[in-house]
């Protein structure tokens, strides 16, 4: 008998192609990419300077009586408050004393020691409160204690007016001249350079604690008086009050 014929290898059989995964995929990554879309949509729309300011407004607008617009009201009072930009809540006078003293050795011999005291009365300052910047978002209800806040920047010593002292006569000088040193020399270089650093000493007095909080006190009673226009307009209940930032 004849030898069976060869038969042609069989090959390998492939693993069976999942045809749905590439759909599957293409379906989760539209999901997230909706997703993420509605939640950027969402976040744009509730902070939104519309939105934020709809939200002031019908805050705002518990504390007044229900016959009034408030947002109109708090935003004709802000745009009033904001075209006087710089409100002067105290102008006061400020006395300054300086001590400047100057010693010489020559050789390792003392020639004494030079000292000039000056003391300047009635210098002239003034503080403010910044509005330019002030929005109705510096507006704050508080429903639980009847409270319409304003938040403002604090008074703050206005570097741009100072008036130093020129009448010689609110001018004092007492020069104390070394024993070997003269005072036309030593004296006189020492009463030129207190009063050049003068207005210095001024804006540092001006920024005492004690006249800062003379200037807060002046501030509230100043905004107070500026809003009487929109506190005639509070529910009976509510009270006006200035916060500093």
């Amino acid at each position: 008998m004849g030898s069976p014929e060869e038969q042609p290898p069989v090959p390998p059989s492939s693993p069976p192609v999942r045809s749905g995964s590439g759909t599957a995929w293409a379906i989760a990554f539209a999901v997230v990419a909706v997703t993420a879309i509605a939640a950027v949509a969402f976040i744009f729309h509730e902070c939104s300077p519309r939105r934020i300011s709809g939200d002031i407004a019908r805050g705002l607008a518990q504390a007044f009586q229900p016959q009034v617009n408030a947002n109109t009201l708090v935003f004709s009072t802000v745009s009033n408050m904001v075209n006087q930009s710089k409100l002067v809540v105290l102008s006061t006078s400020i006395n300054v004393e300086m001590t400047k003293s100057n010693e010489k050795i020559i050789w390792g011999v003392p020639l004494g020691t030079t000292k000039v005291t000056l003391r300047a009365l009635d210098n002239r300052v003034q503080y403010y409160i910044a509005l330019t910047n002030l929005t109705a978002r510096d507006f704050r209800y508080d429903d639980v204690h009847k409270r319409l806040t304003l938040r403002v920047p604090a008074p703050k010593l206005d570097e741009e007016v100072v008036e130093v002292q020129s009448d010689p006569g609110k001018i004092e000088f007492r020069t104390d001249v070394g024993w070997a040193r003269l005072n036309s020399r030593s004296g006189q270089f020492l009463r030129e350079q207190a009063q050049r650093e003068l207005r210095p000493a001024i804006v540092r007095e001006g920024n005492n604690s004690l006249y800062i909080d003379r200037a807060k006190m002046n501030a509230r009673e100043s905004l107070k008086k500026l809003l009487e226009p929109m506190a005639g307009q509070l529910k009976e209940d509510v009270e006006l009050h200035i916060e500093f930032k």
